[in-house]
């Protein structure tokens, strides 16, 4: 029997819910503990997080079988006697006889120690044959140390047939650690109670009946972070509201519901202390006790932090050390609701600066911009621009992000803030902002003396600025001048900037076509790079030695370039890295491994787009067209060439427009499209005999030679070709001489010189057959296929091998495209590709969109179809397709 000095509802179980959320994956694991014979059930978390409901859920669900007994405690039991009173009680319960000598040795006036008295109610315990659990919910009431120590006592010694599971706010001083380590205790924490989706639509639609979409109930789980009693306020504020859509986007810490629920049941409880330390640190997104120390002017931050932990203050660790932590966002934006603007603006700049003193840079920006003050703001990102930790991840989409972000009148006094500018937008491709920049900078620094270090400094990162921009515009003398004057001025312990001028000096000797000089300077600049730890520029420098080296010749080489740079940057993802899956693709795609090659291109571009490395892109998506023309997918090459010709346009560079239409013509030809590539080669011939520039066309006149070649114009393919490939062979460019002689021997074949065309071929493949360049043979189809037995003897197992490829793709194409040999002149592949749309119906502006061309070349084309099949109009056409069966 009860003793009737205690409150019999103190026992009394609280109802289970009948429209409850079920919460089976806690349910279970509460369950699997006591088929492992585990000691103790602790269920530890903040307030509202429905500790106490899912005990219930699991007695409801798994306990009625068993003798379950449950102590709701307060703060009047932190009496030992008292508690002792009701945990003896409890048991009372079950049997009468049981803990009754235990109670008449509590009951004594010179009782003996409590651990006396629990041995007889232990005794009494192990007697019992079913198993019995006792819950002592709000254990977070007891304070008494004699208390905790009486029950670490019981743990310890209690039989196998009782189970202890305890509800409280904040870990008890019992010994959890040794009880974890000997598998002695199941847990449930506050990340295990956070309903999921699934739960949170059980509980708005089914408990509260709100009939809410999915999208809706996944922002609320997702703003209240799974917290029951969240959810709960939600839904009261919810119903009755004609638009719950707008109720969420303003659901947060302040709204009145939440504020009188941690006001009431978590804030009133703690101390002045602890009030103001979670006030002021409240303005962080995350911290540890170095940061707290650095805003509360505090020095045991630590120990604070370790104790609103342990009683489980909304707090959540972000390591498994217990180094950084943050609140949950509804209990942070509850307290600031303590702080004025004013205030918080005070914090927010101290946490900049502790930030900022510990090389976050990231951070101290975003505190800075949180507090308000953009002066401050500008200054402190003129400080952390000019640090090599600002770029060593390759975050330009940040950096210009911040930049974009400040008023354009305060970079007017500040130069150093000016010259990373030019460089952050330089990179994002918008040169035209990155020459404004620069501009802007030069005017400040023309008034002050060229004496003072910080001056010359300035000087020189300005005049390596110029370099880039100058090498963006073909100007590479000026280029290496500038790139040359920025290493006099620029001090020799600034080893990023000096990296970045010697990396000009690369990139214009790479354009001269020197690239031998080009490939030392720039694997210099990747070296220095390293020793300041800039992962961005290391891997971008000794990507642009790889392509030197590929035009080299020398795909082996160029492998181990990437292989060395992705060893010093380190693994870690940056955004240069499409940088090298895209050199990768280019040494894929020369050896004819097309697979491997279109998934390295891919993930290049995906990498580039969320790095917003437009010159990076750019360089993708050409080599993807030229991929997708190799397999014959001519939709997807012209997509492809002309998102690339886009990207040239709007950058505004005629040299990249140049290019590009050059990459644009190649895909043309190889799809019939000869009209657009004879205008383009008009254009071009105007402009190289009108601009002779001192970097290489290279790329622009061996297309010129195609054009003229596929026009029957030889000689004049010879005057451009024989020059050229004599250039290039002095110069090392043994890619260019193989792509070349395989031209000159089918020039030569054309011209029915056959002895002449072999000797081409034969020094084609025999430069070719070291490093395995296949693609460039398998790209000009079956003349050079015909003509490769006559130069076996030159590489015989190199031979071979391209005439299994040649094989290969000659099959694969022959699938793609059906044989229409019956026709006055066979149609081409993409007037395959057209007719295929005029029999599903397509307007010539519909086919113009589908295959990217212009409205005239798709008439064009349908005219030509028209005359090959011998009909007069498109219903014609439609019906002898059909019945020939292409």
């Amino acid at each position: 029997m009860v003793n009737n000095r205690l409150l019999a509802t103190k026992f009394h179980i609280p109802p289970w819910r009948t429209n409850g959320v079920p919460r089976s994956r806690l349910v279970n694991r509460i369950t699997t503990g006591l088929v492992e014979k585990r000691k103790l059930t602790l269920i530890s978390a903040p307030a509202g997080y429905g500790k106490t409901t899912v005990l219930i859920d699991w007695i409801h669900t798994f306990g009625k079988d068993l003798n379950v007994v449950w102590i709701s405690l307060d703060e009047g039991d932190n009496d030992p006697l008292r508690f002792l009173d009701y945990f003896i009680s409890a048991f009372r319960f079950i049997g009468e006889s049981i803990g009754q000598s235990a109670q008449i040795l509590s009951s004594l006036p010179q009782h003996p120690p409590l651990q006396v008295i629990l041995d007889e109610l232990l005794n009494d315990l192990a007697t019992l044959e079913s198993q019995v659990v006792l819950v002592l919910d709000d254990y977070h009431t007891i304070s008494n140390p004699h208390i905790h120590e009486a029950l670490e006592y019981f743990i310890e010694h209690q039989p196998t047939q009782l189970h202890l599971a305890i509800i409280t706010r904040e870990d008890p001083p019992l010994p959890l650690p040794r009880m974890r380590s000997r598998g002695q205790m199941t847990e449930i924490r506050a990340y295990d109670l956070r309903f999921t989706l699934d739960e949170a639509s059980v509980f708005f639609n089914q408990s509260m009946h709100l009939d809410l979409a999915v999208e809706t109930i996944s922002k609320l789980e997702t703003r209240t972070e799974g917290w029951a009693v969240g959810l709960q306020l939600a839904a009261l504020a919810l119903q009755n509201l004609p638009n719950p859509y707008e109720f969420i986007q303003t659901f947060h810490g302040t709204h009145r519901y939440v504020l009188d629920y941690l006001a009431e049941e978590v804030l009133r409880q703690q101390n002045e202390e602890i009030r103001n330390f979670l006030f002021q640190t409240a303005v962080l997104e995350k911290f540890n006790a170095s940061l707290c120390n650095a805003i509360t002017g505090r020095s045991d931050s630590h120990d604070l932090l370790l104790q609103i932990e342990q009683i489980n203050l909304f707090i959540i660790p972000l390591d498994n050390e217990r180094i950084w932590y943050r609140y949950h966002h509804l209990f942070a934006d509850f307290l600031k609701t303590g702080l004025t603007k004013i205030e918080q603006a005070q914090l927010l700049v101290k946490a900049s600066q502790w930030y900022e003193e510990n090389d976050l840079v990231i951070e101290a920006v975003k505190h800075s911009f949180l507090s308000k003050n953009i002066e401050m703001t500008a200054n402190v990102i003129e400080r952390v621009i000019q640090k090599a930790s600002a770029w060593s991840g390759g975050e330009i989409t940040t950096l210009v992000g911040w930049l974009d972000a400040l008023p354009s009148q305060l970079f007017e006094s500040k130069p150093a803030l000016c010259l990373h500018a030019s460089r952050a937008w330089y990179i994002a491709g918008r040169i035209n902002l990155s020459e404004k920049s620069l501009d802007l900078a030069d005017q400040f620094l023309k008034e002050c003396s060229t004496s003072d270090l910080q001056t010359k400094t300035l000087l020189g990162i300005a005049a390596e600025r110029r370099a880039a921009l100058a090498i963006i515009h073909g100007d590479l003398t000026f280029a290496i001048e500038r790139a040359n004057y920025a290493l006099d001025q620029l001090p020799e312990k600034n080893l990023y900037d000096r990296a970045r001028a010697i990396a000009m000096i690369g990139l214009a000797y790479g354009l001269k076509g020197d690239l031998e000089q080009a490939s030392r300077f720039l694997i210099k600049a990747s070296d220095l790079s390293h020793t300041v730890g800039v992962s961005y520029t290391i891997m971008a420098t000794r990507c642009e030695a790889a392509l030197m080296q590929i035009t080299q010749g020398k795909l082996h080489l160029a492998t181990q370039t990437i292989q060395k740079a992705t060893q010093l940057a380190g693994e870690k993802q940056i955004p240069t890295f499409g940088f090298k899956w895209y050199v990768l693709a280019e040494i894929a795609l020369e050896q004819n491994d097309l697979a491997s090659a279109e998934k390295l291109l891919m993930d290049g571009i995906n990498i580039s787009k969320q790095g917003v490395l437009i010159d990076d892109l750019r360089l993708e998506l050409m080599t993807f067209a030229h991929l997708k023309k190799s397999t014959g997918d001519f939709t997807a090459a012209l997509s492809a060439i002309e998102q690339a010709h886009s990207i040239c346009q709007s950058l505004e560079i005629p040299r990249f427009v140049t290019l590009s239409n050059a990459h644009r013509v190649r895909i043309q030809l190889a799809n019939g499209m000869t009209e657009l590539a004879n205008k383009w080669a008009q254009e071009y011939q105007d402009l190289r005999n009108s601009h002779p520039v001192e970097y290489t066309r290279e790329y622009e006149d061996i297309t010129l030679a195609r054009v003229f070649f596929v026009n029957g114009d030889n000689d004049k393919a010879l005057e451009l070709l024989t020059p050229l490939y004599e250039q290039a062979k002095v110069e090392g460019r043994f890619r260019t001489c193989i792509e070349v002689a395989i031209l000159l021997s089918l020039i030569n074949v054309a011209k029915v010189k056959t002895d002449l065309a072999i000797q081409w071929l034969s020094n084609a493949v025999k430069l070719a057959e070291p490093e395995g360049f296949l693609r460039l043979f398998l790209n000009e189809g079956t003349f050079i296929s015909e003509l490769l037995p006559k130069v076996r003897q030159a590489a015989p197992r190199f031979v071979d091998k391209l005439l299994q490829a040649f094989s290969l793709q000659n099959t694969n194409q022959k699938t793609i495209f059906p044989a229409n040999d019956k026709l006055i002149s066979p149609l081409s592949e993409q007037e395959l590709r057209v007719l295929k749309l005029i029999v599903l119906g397509k307007s010539n502006q519909e086919i113009a969109e589908e295959l990217f061309i212009s409205i005239g070349t798709a008439k064009w084309h349908v005219h030509n179809i028209l005359q090959k099949l011998g009909v007069n109009n498109r219903p014609q056409a439609i019906a002898l397709a059909r019945e020939m069966d292409i």
